[in-house]
């Protein structure tokens, strides 16, 4: 069971290493868009490529497999019930994530002028973070959210419990 955990342990560093390339990602896709495009294009170009990069980093594909199968080789329920609690929050991620690129996109288009210039990647950093902070505090205090995180982590302890036990 030692090495079941250890893949555990290395897949979870590698669903890390991947959430960091995809966060990457969607920075490079924002400054090829800039390069070509340019603020006057627009930016319903980089809706899709923004909100499919934040669904991929909530939702498992496959992640954290090891212990998921039972003796008779059929998927556990508890582990099914994470996948499950895993896909709902993830569909509450791609919520928040395109309603950080509505911010973003209407921050950048807009023309009040008491909105702060953005002359730096820092200043565009600091206006996405601060998007993606509203567009989650919105998402986060609704029913729906609450319920998908509790559900997960519900999942989450069962699913722990059940490989605690196939290791005795």
């Amino acid at each position: 069971m030692r090495d079941a955990w250890e893949q555990q342990r290395q897949e979870a560093i590698g669903r890390l290493a991947d959430y960091g390339r995809d966060f990457a990602g969607i920075a490079e896709d924002c400054c090829q868009y800039f390069a070509r495009a340019g603020a006057a294009g627009g930016f319903e170009a980089l809706r899709a490529p923004f909100t499919e990069r934040y669904r991929r980093l909530f939702t498992p594909e496959g992640a954290w497999t090891a212990g998921a199968r039972t003796g008779a080789g059929d998927a556990s329920p508890a582990y099914l019930r994470w996948q499950r609690a895993s896909r709902e929050l993830g569909e509450q991620a791609a919520l928040i994530a395109a309603d950080a690129f509505q911010r973003l996109s209407a921050a950048l288009t807009s023309s009040d002028p008491e909105a702060a210039p953005i002359t730096s990647v820092r200043a565009l950093h600091e206006l996405w973070i601060e998007c993606g902070e509203g567009a989650y505090a919105a998402v986060a205090r609704t029913p729906a959210y609450a319920q998908a995180q509790s559900e997960l982590l519900a999942a989450i302890v069962e699913w722990r419990a059940e490989l605690a036990g196939l290791a005795r």
